[in-house]
């Protein structure tokens, strides 16, 4: 097996910090210029609309994104308790990343306390996965 990331298409990919302005209008200008580029590969179809705005992905939709297919009447109820709940994920994980690494350099702290010193990043993959088991986050 091998370890790669991959995405559904179509889907585009932004910093939650980009500004609400800035994410709208490319949104809006990929939905508004679909007719000048529908026809450009066989996977350009899937740009449409009523695809590309529709759950599940790879990742939370932008408010900015939810915004403009709410007004264009392409985000349904259901669309929304998906967004809540990879939100609540997302939040999730990135409690548990955090306390994780808080742990793991305790783990290493008390370990050279000993005498034993513990690379970083040494058994970080092991512990990491531990963490998101017990945390039922796989």
């Amino acid at each position: 097996p091998s370890n790669i990331l991959s995405f559904r298409y179509p889907m585009m990919v932004t910093y939650a910090d980009r500004s609400d302005d800035e994410v709208y209008a490319m949104v809006k200008a990929m939905d508004e210029l679909y007719s000048h580029y529908s026809k450009v590969s066989f996977a350009a179809q899937f740009w449409e609309l009523k695809y590309s705005a529709t759950p599940p992905c790879e990742a939370a939709f932008h408010p900015a994104s939810v915004k403009y297919f709410k007004e264009k009447g392409v985000w349904s109820e259901e669309s929304q308790k998906w967004q809540d709940a990879r939100l609540a994920r997302q939040a999730a994980v990135i409690e548990a990343w955090d306390e994780a690494l808080d742990s793991y350099n305790k783990m290493r702290e008390d370990e050279r306390a000993k005498g034993n010193k513990i690379k970083s990043g040494e058994g970080w993959k092991e512990w990491w996965a531990k963490v998101r088991k017990d945390k039922g986050l796989d």
